[in-house]
Formats: structure tokens, C-alpha cells, sequence
């Protein structure tokens, strides 16, 4: 198990290391406005705002303004006011960041990339504690440890500003051994294991923090998982089973309209009075915004 550990460890570092070269951030902002048009520094976006798209100006975090972007060229814009006005200094941001409706300014602002889909693998750092017995007087916890993998994919849709439903469709396996003091694994020996392959199905809410070059996010949810394969000497029965998630990490933009997702999952199986399962796992992975 030692190597096992030592490469979840390098994946942690790689995750920090991500995190702190991609966090650097500056919200994309108002540089030169007149009654008509405006100049922009795109900043962080970048690569998420092409020519024709509407963008919003926040000022003391009310929007202000709509904005058409007509010419985009080293990492400025030049930008029609539609509605309302584009002071000096004052933030811009796509619809979906400002919360989509209506502007305070007035009019409609176009929906900005609600729709998110692609697909992640995953290390898995398993574990496991059956309670088992031998006859009728002796009782002993054995601890499984073990790696698994994963791969699924996924689609997001905004249901409210910042709030997106996603849902992921895939594969996932589950590996743990163990070794027992007496003989109480099943066929009377001292080795405890399982290996299982599910296929399941996940329903999550995700909030994003913010929109921009390096978002992170959390999540929360549920997954149904049908077990396809499997083998254990440490378990009675195999079933299907509900499996809370709980996922922190960040979207880390790459081009236009495409970014890769980068979390740390935990994975909670219901406990029952002989049984703990649980894993942890880094996902990695490729999405498209539309």
C-alpha cells in the first residue's frame, strides 16, 4: 500500500500546485468610456467573451450598464453601451456572473454559457472496516485499504447565478484488502478483501465562487450505484447502493469555451453496524461551456 499512498500524495501536490499558479485573478474592468462606447481590459475574460457577446458593468456590486462587444485584439475590447453606462474602474462581467434577468439598467441581457458537458477520471484512495465474526463469542474490526478509478462523464446547467445542477453518468471501481488476526474472513482465512466495478448515476448541485480563469466550486449530492462486477471475502452481500458526494476544487480556463475541471471528491457510503466504506478520490478532466 505504500506506493499506492506515494502517488496520491504526488497527485495532492500537483492539485496545490495548480491551484497556486492558476489563482492569480483580476476581474476584467472598464479602462475608457464616452455616452457611447467603452474600452475594456478583459483580464479574465479573455478566453470566456468573443465578438457579438452582451457583457454586464457592476459598480458597488449593482449592474449599471450593458455592453456589445464589437472588437476584441490583445486582450482588450471595444464595447457598445446598449443600456445604462460604463464608468471608469467599474467591473465587467458576463450575464451568467451577474446573475442573469434584467439589468437595473434596463433591457435584457443574453445568457452567457448556462450549459456545461464533458467528462473525468479519477484516482481513488478506497477504505473499508468490516466487523466480523468467529462462532459465537469472538468479534474483530478489520481495516481495508486499497485504490480504485474512475471514469464518467458529466453535464451542468445553471439553475440561478452561481448555482448549477450537474449531473455525471459512468464507471467506478472499488478495491480494498486487509488482513484479519483470527480466520474470520469468509472461507476461514485471515485475508479480507473486495473488489467491485459499478456503474452509476450521480445527481449534484455545484456553486461556483466566481467566473473567471481559475473558478472554484463545491458540490454536494447523490449517486446511485449498480454494482456490475464483484467479489469479497469480507462482505455478506453486494447490493445497490446510495453514495453521498462531497467535491471541492476549481474549473481552470484553457480556451473560449473549454476549461478543465480539477476536484478532490469524498465519497461516503451509508454505515450500517458492520460496515464503514468510504473513499477519497483526485478527479481530472475536460469540459466544454455553451
Amino acid at each position: 500500500m505504500r506506493s499506492t499512498r506515494t502517488i496520491g500524495l504526488h497527485l495532492f501536490s500537483v492539485f496545490i500546485y495548480l491551484i497556486f499558479i492558476t489563482s492569480e485573478t483580476y476581474a476584467a474592468s472598464v479602462l475608457k468610456s464616452n455616452a457611447k462606447q467603452a474600452i475594456i481590459q478583459l483580464d479574465d475574460l479573455e478566453f470566456s467573451v468573443t465578438q457579438g457577446d452582451q457583457v454586464v458593468v457592476m459598480s458597488n456590486s449593482k449592474r449599471v450598464g450593458i455592453l456589445k462587444i464589437v472588437q476584441i485584439s490583445a486582450g482588450k475590447a471595444k464595447a457598445n453601451i446598449l443600456k445604462g453606462k460604463a464608468p471608469v474602474g467599474g467591473q465587467v462581467v458576463t450575464a451568467n456572473a451577474a446573475g442573469g434577468g434584467s439589468a437595473s439598467a434596463g433591457g435584457s441581457i443574453t445568457s452567457a454559457k448556462k450549459w456545461h458537458y464533458g467528462g473525468v477520471i479519477g484516482y481513488l484512495m478506497d477504505s473499508q472496516t468490516t466487523t466480523l465474526a468467529q462462532g459465537a463469542t469472538y468479534t474483530e474490526s478489520v481495516s481495508q485499504t486499497g485504490t480504485g478509478y474512475a471514469g464518467k462523464a458529466f453535464g451542468e446547467i445553471a439553475i440561478s447565478g452561481n448555482l448549477y445542477f450537474q449531473g455525471r453518468f459512468g464507471i467506478e471501481t472499488f478495491n480494498v484488502a486487509g488482513s484479519a488476526v483470527q480466520p474470520v474472513c469468509s472461507g476461514s482465512t485471515t485475508s479480507c478483501s473486495t473488489q467491485i466495478m459499478y456503474v452509476d448515476g450521480d445527481a449534484l448541485l455545484k456553486y461556483n465562487f466566481s467566473f473567471k480563469k481559475f473558478t472554484p466550486f463545491a458540490a454536494a449530492g447523490l449517486g446511485l450505484f449498480f454494482p456490475v462486477t464483484k467479489s469479497s471475502t469480507a462482505l455478506n452481500s453486494i447490493p445497490t447502493i446510495s453514495v453521498f458526494f462531497f467535491d471541492a476544487g476549481a474549473d481552470i480556463q484553457m480556451g473560449t469555451n473549454s476549461y478543465i475541471p480539477v476536484y478532490f471528491e469524498f465519497g461516503l457510503f451509508p454505515p450500517s453496524n458492520q460496515v464503514s466504506t468510504k473513499y477519497m478520490g483526485l478527479m481530472l478532466g475536460y469540459g466544454v461551456r455553451m
